[in-house]
């Protein structure tokens, strides 16, 4: 049957009507179900949850930890989504995680201070344990106040860690470096690689073994660089602070004192060849007084064993050993002796020790001492047994010939090529006085001089500018001779020889008187 237009119309109001109450059921539901997600309780958060984390990544969980995190939110890693549901219970975690590295035991009280959670590191891993508030515990909570003030402490420090310019680092007894300051880790970038800087834990520049070796040793010791893709040695002078748990070390970079070190070896290593061939005895002392170079004609000259003087022996180890060898020469008393020592070793450091040692077995040494850089003192010995030797023969020699001169009757006078007297007999000094020898302030008597004790002892003469001349001036050189008169005495012959090399030699002798009465007869037996 056709429908009229009524009740299309009324068809069409209850279609409408309908919809629009489908569309407010919808809308229900969804504010519903809305409300019924806004009021969804948080994650539930149980006492004796116990996380560890290496780095980002959860290694081990208990089954309290495990309801946690099924509760938790979404997050890339796992320590985002537990931090996702302990933020709420524990506002300050995020805070904490940053210095949890720098303290041993960080305790957090929840924000209803009914539960605590517990913060450590446990070989460079985090661990992260809740407890009850009421439950035994070592850690004490901090107060804000006390947070804030520990907070810039621990920031300071860290702050302070990173600006300094040698390395830091902690490690335990398997080798695990897990904790380090900037220093340390731009060592590691330098050795091995930006990715071992950004690796975590990074991997140990130096070998455990060695590195636990450090315990006996006050001081720095000096350690290698074993690891890492550096072609080229890189040294470190590396220290050990022992703790209560694993020790601290630190290090400073020593490339630049093992290259100087190595340079001054081979400066010294070429010294000692260059040394070798000298016949003069060489042995040069640091500031410590120890023997750091000695070259082979000591061992010559002081018959020391090679092996002893390798040792490094101190000065007066040195000193005592060529006493024993009685290359030295032999005190009347030890305490002088060493007293005498001491002296030696200070004037050898201002450059003024000079002596000859006259030694038991006939020879004889010139000994010196000369100061070097850095407080080291070298000592030079050296045979001057046969210099001696010349020099004494040539003494005596002189001695000879002055003796053969002081027994002629003849008064000698040598001047030499400049006009000075250099040798004269004791004829001439009876002749003219002691005064024509003897020279006033250790000065020379010049033949000018000689000439004036002539005039004012003679007769005037033009002979003794003529000698002047002579001595000082003449070009042909000829013997030649002349006479004079003293004032108080006899006539005198005088004769004038050139030397070798300019020297001239003068001869004054009295003529023999002539006999007033005849000699008397020989009578005849």
């Amino acid at each position: 049957m056709p429908m009229s237009g009524l009740d299309f119309f009324q068809v069409s109001i209850a279609g409408g009507a309908a919809f629009f109450a489908a569309l407010l059921a919808m809308a229900l539901f969804a504010l519903v179900d809305r409300a019924a997600r806004t009021r969804k309780p948080a994650a539930e958060v149980l006492p004796g949850a116990m996380f560890l984390f290496d780095g980002e990544q959860l290694v081990d969980c208990s089954p309290e930890a495990e309801i946690v995190l099924r509760g938790a939110g979404a997050g890339t890693t796992d320590l985002a989504r537990a931090l996702s549901s302990l933020a709420g219970h524990f506002p300050a975690l995020s805070d904490a995680l940053v210095e949890a590295d720098l303290v041993n035991d960080l305790a957090l009280v929840s924000r209803d201070e009914q539960q605590r959670l517990l913060l450590s590191r446990v070989s460079g891993r985090l661990r992260l344990e809740i407890t009850d508030a009421d439950g035994a515990s070592g850690t004490v909570s901090l107060e804000p106040s006390v947070w804030a003030f520990t907070k810039e402490e621990i920031e300071t420090l860290r702050m302070v860690m990173d600006a300094v310019p040698f390395l830091v680092w902690r490690q335990n007894a398997e080798g695990e470096v897990y904790w380090a300051n900037k220093a340390y880790l731009d060592a590691l970038e330098t050795h091995f690689g930006a990715r071992a800087a950004d690796a975590w834990p990074p991997p140990p520049l130096f070998d455990p073994e060695r590195l636990q070796a450090l315990a006996g040793s006050p001081g720095l010791t000096r350690l290698r660089v074993e690891y890492g893709e550096a072609l080229e040695d890189h040294w470190y002078d590396c220290a050990r602070i022992a703790t209560e748990g694993d020790p601290i070390y630190s290090a400073l970079t020593a490339n630049e004192v093992v290259r100087a070190d190595r340079q001054r070896a081979e400066f010294t290593q070429t010294l000692t060849k260059a040394f070798s061939h000298l016949k003069t005895g060489l042995a040069v002392f640091d500031r410590d007084r120890r023997l750091t170079l000695f070259n082979p004609s000591l061992t010559r000259l002081t018959e020391l064993a090679p092996g002893f003087l390798a040792g490094r022996p101190s000065l007066f180890e040195f000193l005592d050993k060529l006493r024993d060898c009685r290359m030295i020469p032999e005190p009347r008393n030890y305490a002088n002796w060493r007293a005498r020592m001491a002296e030696l070793e200070a004037q050898a450091e201002s450059g003024t020790y000079s002596e000859t040692w006259s030694l038991p077995n006939g020879q004889t040494y010139s000994v010196s001492g000369r100061p070097h850089p850095d407080g080291a003192v070298a000592f030079i010995f050296e045979d001057i047994t046969q210099e001696m030797a010349l020099t004494r023969r040539f003494r005596s020699d002189l001695e000879i010939g002055q003796g053969v001169l002081d027994a002629l009757d003849e008064a000698i006078a040598v001047f030499g090529r400049d006009g000075a007297l250099t040798l004269s007999n004791t004829a001439y000094r009876n002749l003219w006085g002691s005064g024509a020898t003897d020279a006033d302030a250790g000065g020379r008597i010049t033949v000018t001089e000689s000439m004036r004790i002539w005039m004012s002892g003679s007769q005037p003469t033009p002979l003794w500018g003529e000698i002047r001349d002579f001595v000082l001036h003449a070009r042909e050189r000829q013997a030649w001779g002349g006479a004079f008169q003293l004032r108080e005495g006899p006539r005198h012959d005088c004769r004038i020889a050139p030397l070798r090399g300019g020297v001239t030699l003068i001869r004054f002798s009295a003529r023999p008187q002539r006999a007033t009465s005849p000699p008397p007869a020989r009578t005849m037996a």
